[in-house]
């Protein structure tokens, strides 16, 4: 491979095998600060480690991430959010990578993904150029500090999905908004899902936006109520709830049916309903 540094955001390097396990994607409208809008792509990481033993990679639970690149006035600016990641030693650092998945394509690296000030990792970078759009998959790799810019042990990947759709959809179907103990009612008739959620929590923001994208493709008979997971004490001891981005299924009484964690697109969601 070309001589590169890898903690230069947008320096090529040479082709290399990347595993096309695919985990889908998203793409939306949204308004910027001054009301310029702007186009947001979503796309979703998986773990592609296959549960190897990896040399100074020990996860506790199965990782997996979500990639948010927004484009305004020409600008790109990817931001990755990693959840399951273990801290590294000294040895090791997680680093980014973009990677053109035709004959013979190339790849850029996006620099190392830091721990933020809530111990998620993440990884940041701007590019200024349409041509970040040749770019099909994103790839976490763990590398070693050895100077070596080839890429290392692939750690996450997913397809990055730059087709463009109109989201101007109109009312929801169903619905999707802060808890009320008055829409227990609706699961006579349908179903009703808690989400316990958070603002410092990546694939709760995923989902939250991936929802919000898709709102005219929620039921009509289903209702997704978001509860602060920081705030909602009560509810997470009546739930048993110890985690962020849980989803618990409930009667009209307001009972549990069913409980899950996870779930990173409405479709997944509605997948696990009853």
């Amino acid at each position: 491979m070309a001589n590169q540094n890898k903690d230069t955001p947008g320096s090529g390097v040479s082709d290399t095998q990347v595993s096309q396990k695919s985990a889908g994607g998203k793409t939306g409208t949204v308004p910027t600060p001054n009301g310029v809008a702007s186009v947001e792509h979503v796309s979703y990481l998986e773990d592609v480690t296959g549960g190897e033993d990896i040399p100074g990679y020990s996860p506790e639970e199965e990782a997996f991430g979500t990639v948010v690149i927004s484009e305004k006035n020409g600008v790109y600016m990817l931001n990755a959010d990693f959840e399951n990641l273990p801290v590294l030693g000294d040895g090791f650092f997680y680093e980014g990578w973009l990677v053109d998945t035709s004959t013979g394509g190339s790849v850029t690296s996006t620099g190392e993904a830091v721990l933020n000030k809530n111990g998620v990792h993440v990884n940041e970078a701007t590019f200024d150029n349409v041509a970040i759009m040749m770019y099909k998959r994103y790839v976490l790799t763990l590398e070693p500090r050895d100077g070596d810019p080839a890429l290392a042990t692939h750690i996450l990947a997913g397809p990055l999905d730059w087709e463009m759709q109109n989201n101007n959809s109109g009312p929801s179907t169903g619905i999707f908004q802060d808890y009320d103990p008055a829409l227990l009612a609706n699961a006579r008739d349908g179903d009703v899902i808690i989400f316990f959620t958070a603002s410092w929590c990546p694939t709760c923001n995923a989902l939250t936006r991936d929802i919000n994208n898709n709102l005219d493709k929620i039921p009509a008979d289903v209702s997704i109520l978001k509860v602060d997971y920081d705030t909602s004490t009560a509810m997470k001891k009546k739930y048993n709830v110890r985690i962020q981005h849980t989803l618990v299924q409930v009667d009209e009484n307001g009972n549990e049916l069913t409980k899950w964690n996870g779930s990173l697109t409405l479709e997944r969601l509605l997948s696990q309903i009853i």
